[in-house]
Protein backbone atom coordinates (compact mmCIF):
# COMPACT_ATOMS: atom_id res chain seq x y z
CA UNK A 1 0.00 0.00 0.00
CA UNK A 2 1.45 3.34 -0.86
CA UNK A 3 1.19 6.29 1.76
CA UNK A 4 1.97 10.17 1.41
CA UNK A 5 2.48 13.01 3.79
CA UNK A 6 0.17 15.26 2.31
CA UNK A 7 -2.94 15.56 -0.02
CA UNK A 8 -3.10 15.07 -3.75
CA UNK A 9 -4.90 14.01 -6.74
CA UNK A 10 -5.94 10.47 -6.17
CA UNK A 11 -5.36 10.03 -2.39
CA UNK A 12 -7.50 9.92 0.28
CA UNK A 13 -6.82 11.05 4.22
CA UNK A 14 -7.09 8.37 6.95
CA UNK A 15 -9.23 10.37 9.88
CA UNK A 16 -7.45 8.68 12.63
CA UNK A 17 -3.82 8.36 11.76
CA UNK A 18 -3.63 11.79 9.33
CA UNK A 19 -1.77 9.48 6.33
CA UNK A 20 -2.82 9.51 2.82
CA UNK A 21 -3.57 6.38 0.61
CA UNK A 22 -5.08 5.65 -2.57
CA UNK A 23 -8.84 6.26 -3.19
CA UNK A 24 -9.59 2.93 -3.54
CA UNK A 25 -7.81 1.49 -0.67
CA UNK A 26 -10.28 0.20 1.61
CA UNK A 27 -8.47 -0.19 4.92
CA UNK A 28 -5.93 2.06 6.39
CA UNK A 29 -2.68 0.16 7.44
CA UNK A 30 -3.23 2.02 11.33
CA UNK A 31 -6.84 -0.32 10.85
CA UNK A 32 -9.58 2.82 9.91
CA UNK A 33 -11.84 0.79 7.73
CA UNK A 34 -13.96 3.40 4.57
CA UNK A 35 -17.41 1.53 4.50
CA UNK A 36 -19.05 1.42 1.16
CA UNK A 37 -21.88 3.35 0.48
CA UNK A 38 -25.24 1.26 0.37
CA UNK A 39 -28.00 2.61 -2.23
CA UNK A 40 -31.21 3.69 -0.83
CA UNK A 41 -33.72 1.41 0.26
CA UNK A 42 -36.49 0.11 -2.25
CA UNK A 43 -39.73 -0.17 -1.64
CA UNK A 44 -42.72 -1.65 -2.93
CA UNK A 45 -43.56 1.05 -5.27
CA UNK A 46 -40.07 1.12 -6.60
CA UNK A 47 -36.93 3.31 -5.94
CA UNK A 48 -36.67 6.58 -3.95
CA UNK A 49 -35.40 9.93 -5.50
CA UNK A 50 -34.34 12.74 -3.32
CA UNK A 51 -36.62 11.00 -0.80
CA UNK A 52 -39.72 10.56 -2.99
CA UNK A 53 -41.11 6.97 -4.32
CA UNK A 54 -40.69 6.79 -7.82
CA UNK A 55 -42.70 3.94 -9.52
CA UNK A 56 -39.98 1.76 -10.63
CA UNK A 57 -39.84 2.02 -15.04
CA UNK A 58 -41.56 5.25 -14.92
CA UNK A 59 -40.73 8.09 -16.20
CA UNK A 60 -41.50 12.13 -15.22
CA UNK A 61 -43.62 14.21 -18.12
CA UNK A 62 -43.46 17.95 -17.24
CA UNK A 63 -44.09 19.12 -20.95
CA UNK A 64 -45.55 16.36 -23.30
CA UNK A 65 -45.25 15.69 -26.63
CA UNK A 66 -48.09 16.46 -29.28
CA UNK A 67 -51.95 16.96 -28.68
CA UNK A 68 -53.59 16.33 -25.66
CA UNK A 69 -55.14 12.48 -25.54
CA UNK A 70 -58.50 14.23 -24.31
CA UNK A 71 -61.02 16.50 -24.98
CA UNK A 72 -61.28 18.78 -22.07
CA UNK A 73 -65.25 19.70 -22.20
CA UNK A 74 -65.42 22.84 -19.62
CA UNK A 75 -63.88 24.03 -16.29
CA UNK A 76 -66.61 22.72 -14.21
CA UNK A 77 -64.79 20.57 -11.28
CA UNK A 78 -66.47 17.37 -12.51
CA UNK A 79 -65.26 17.36 -15.88
CA UNK A 80 -61.68 18.97 -15.09
CA UNK A 81 -61.32 15.95 -12.38
CA UNK A 82 -62.87 13.65 -15.08
CA UNK A 83 -60.14 15.06 -17.69
CA UNK A 84 -57.59 14.84 -15.23
CA UNK A 85 -58.14 11.41 -14.30
CA UNK A 86 -57.79 10.19 -18.38
CA UNK A 87 -54.78 11.64 -18.73
CA UNK A 88 -53.36 9.89 -15.82
CA UNK A 89 -54.42 6.81 -16.95
CA UNK A 90 -53.20 7.69 -20.24
CA UNK A 91 -49.87 8.26 -19.32
CA UNK A 92 -49.60 5.20 -16.73
CA UNK A 93 -50.17 3.09 -19.87
CA UNK A 94 -47.08 4.60 -21.51
CA UNK A 95 -45.28 4.05 -18.51
CA UNK A 96 -45.25 8.06 -17.26
CA UNK A 97 -45.80 10.03 -14.29
CA UNK A 98 -47.57 13.38 -15.26
CA UNK A 99 -47.19 16.34 -13.37
CA UNK A 100 -49.75 19.00 -13.04
CA UNK A 101 -47.08 21.22 -15.10
CA UNK A 102 -47.94 19.16 -17.64
CA UNK A 103 -51.44 18.79 -17.09
CA UNK A 104 -51.45 23.05 -17.43
CA UNK A 105 -49.13 22.43 -20.69
CA UNK A 106 -51.87 20.63 -22.03
CA UNK A 107 -54.83 23.26 -20.56
CA UNK A 108 -53.26 26.08 -22.86
CA UNK A 109 -54.47 24.20 -26.21
CA UNK A 110 -58.21 24.74 -25.09
CA UNK A 111 -57.96 28.40 -23.26
CA UNK A 112 -55.44 31.53 -24.04
CA UNK A 113 -53.07 31.27 -21.39
CA UNK A 114 -53.79 34.88 -20.22
CA UNK A 115 -57.66 34.21 -19.83
CA UNK A 116 -59.89 33.86 -16.87
CA UNK A 117 -60.50 29.90 -17.73
CA UNK A 118 -56.85 29.07 -18.18
CA UNK A 119 -56.34 30.63 -14.45
CA UNK A 120 -58.95 29.06 -12.93
CA UNK A 121 -58.46 25.45 -14.59
CA UNK A 122 -54.94 25.94 -13.61
CA UNK A 123 -56.31 26.35 -9.89
CA UNK A 124 -58.37 23.48 -9.59
CA UNK A 125 -55.57 21.19 -11.45
CA UNK A 126 -53.62 22.40 -8.27
CA UNK A 127 -55.90 21.94 -6.15
CA UNK A 128 -57.08 18.43 -7.29
CA UNK A 129 -53.09 17.02 -8.35
CA UNK A 130 -52.47 14.79 -5.67
CA UNK A 131 -56.51 13.56 -5.33
CA UNK A 132 -56.60 12.41 -8.75
CA UNK A 133 -52.95 10.69 -9.07
CA UNK A 134 -50.97 13.55 -10.36
CA UNK A 135 -47.14 13.19 -9.35
CA UNK A 136 -46.53 15.81 -6.77
CA UNK A 137 -43.36 16.89 -5.72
Amino acid sequence: MKIWNEPGRGRKGCPECGIYVGVRTMKCQCGFSWTIRKASEKNEDGVQMDGKPIRKGFSLVHAPPGLCPHDLGSIETTAVRDWLVKLVRHHETKKELIKPYAAKYYARLFYNVFSDEYFQLSDKIDTMAKEVGLHVD
